[in-house]
């Protein structure tokens, strides 16, 4: 009867597992919500992905569920997983790891196999818990002082209010500096000398800004296809915007792109305060500021090509030509533009360059991993984290929506110039800064009024400096 219920609770567990599909929120959202892109609000599920521990095994001869294992998309020099999993501790094998995200694992197509394939190798099990978006944080904090941690935590960005419940990495006891892993990530996330966040270099599970558009459209209206003009090295600022225009005219729209925080990205800009390695600082005196928010008034309220709404809906229902998405919305199990995905019509090309600059490869959430104060289990965070987010475990082609996006989305992380976004305002939970950001103040200003909305924002963005700095000595 034991053996018969334990059967049944792993049956069970797995069964939950494949349940919570991916269905998150597709109304559209109002201005300047600066939420996680595939946030979740279905009940929360806490949910055990059990192998048969008594496979685990330091052997060399066993690779990833891939077949491999070897890293292949990660950085040169990277050591491989057979020698990873040789040099664990035997004593990891048979004990749990809690990982703590807000998206079920099913969401990362394939995951769930690699995880069970984890656990097969190493002996160790996963917990995966998933929690509302909305109370993340706060739920965090809570867990942490309540002294039952999780092991390790998917962080959104390198915002000091993400990290006050995340120790330095230094506590996994792991050499990080082979060329699996990311170094440019592990700056981003390093603060006061200490490192709170890693992510693996070339990783299929990473946020880099894009643009998406409806293939259908393009052909309905005999347009050029954006695709087409980024392969024959014809996709520029220009070009976007008279291809916008030309929609505008044939389908009579008022508008043709949305999207999320496009305010920043459109124009090229990181954001209304910056790390500058030391403290954050206003970034509302630079250069560029002043010209892309003049260019981003004259894209919405001149050129009216630019609607700053975060429409989902429109754009799915073939009724806005392109929208400002992420990685995250271009992943086949997104809930995302599901009609687009369905019909083969969702189109990804990466943001042009706006006149004048070079190419970079903006990330509005700088997805990466870190360990929980109080973590239970954190020697064995490094090696879930080195199996689970490598690309030769999983099958990329159906893990994107299709193969163009597969194929922009690679282009993007190739990319050696790479910047995350702080943007326009701070929504964390454990700040009390008031900052709305510079959103709302210039969504109806004319190019002529962008410097007076810069100078009537300045004071909340040094407010907000101000607050991060507080919260940024805090963090060791």
């Amino acid at each position: 009867m034991k053996k018969l219920l334990k059967t049944l609770a792993i049956l069970l567990s797995i069964a939950m597992l494949f349940s919570v599909v991916g269905c998150g929120k597709t109304e559209s959202k109002p201005t300047n919500v600066e939420d996680d892109d595939d946030y979740f609000t279905e009940t929360i599920e806490s949910i055990e992905v059990l192998g048969d521990s008594s496979t685990g095994t330091n052997s060399n001869s066993n690779t990833g569920s891939s077949g491999n294992g070897s890293g292949s998309n990660t950085g040169s020099g990277e050591k491989k997983w057979k020698d990873i999993l040789a040099s664990m501790p035997s004593d990891l094998s048979n004990t749990t790891i809690e990982i703590f995200n807000w998206n079920p694992a099913n969401e990362y197509t394939g995951a769930p196999k690699v995880i069970q394939e984890f656990t097969k190798q190493t002996g160790i099990k996963v917990k995966w818990t998933t929690e509302n978006f909305d109370n993340y944080l706060n739920k965090l904090a809570s867990r942490v002082a309540a002294g039952n941690s999780p092991d390790l935590v998917r962080l959104r960005n390198p915002m000091p209010t993400s990290l006050t419940s995340i120790q330095p990495i230094d506590a996994m006891k792991f050499d990080f500096s082979d060329g699996a892993w990311d170094k440019w990530v592990m700056d981003s996330y390093t603060f006061n000398g200490k490192t709170f966040g890693v992510s693996l270099s070339g990783t299929h599970i990473s946020s880099p800004i894009m643009l998406s558009y409806n293939k259908s459209l393009i052909r309905k209206y005999d347009l050029s296809d954006p695709y087409q003009l980024w392969k024959s090295n014809k996709w520029t600022y220009d070009a976007m915007i008279n291809l916008c225009q030309e929609y505008k005219k044939e389908a009579g729209s008022d508008y043709a792109i949305t999207g999320s925080s496009a305010e920043i990205a459109l124009v090229g800009i990181a954001g209304t305060v910056k790390y500058d390695g030391k403290k954050f600082v206003s970034a509302m005196n630079d250069a560029d500021m002043l010209t892309g928010l003049q260019n981003y008034c004259d894209l919405s309220n001149n050129k009216k090509i630019y609607a700053p709404t975060y429409d989902t809906e429109g754009f799915d229902a073939n009724k806005v030509l392109m929208f400002i998405c992420s990685g995250i919305h271009i992943r086949r199990m997104n809930s995302y533009f599901q009609n687009l995905k369905s019909s083969n019509s969702l189109g990804v090309v990466p943001l042009p360059p706006v006149s004048g600059t070079k190419n970079t490869t903006m990330f509005g959430e700088l997805e990466a991993y870190g360990l929980a104060k109080g973590a239970k289990n954190p020697k064995a965070a490094p090696y879930f984290l080195r199996f689970f987010l490598d690309s030769a475990n999983y099958d990329t082609t159906a893990f994107f929506a299709n193969a163009q996006a597969k194929e922009v989305y690679e282009s993007l992380m190739s990319s050696n110039n790479k910047v995350w976004s702080a943007g326009e305002a701070d929504h964390e939970k454990f700040t009390k800064i008031t900052d709305p950001g510079i959103g709302k103040a210039i969504q109806n200003a004319t190019s002529e009024q962008a410097k007076s909305v810069i100078d009537q924002i300045k004071p909340l963005v040094d407010n907000r400096v101000k607050n991060l700095n507080d919260i940024l000595a805090k963090l060791k």
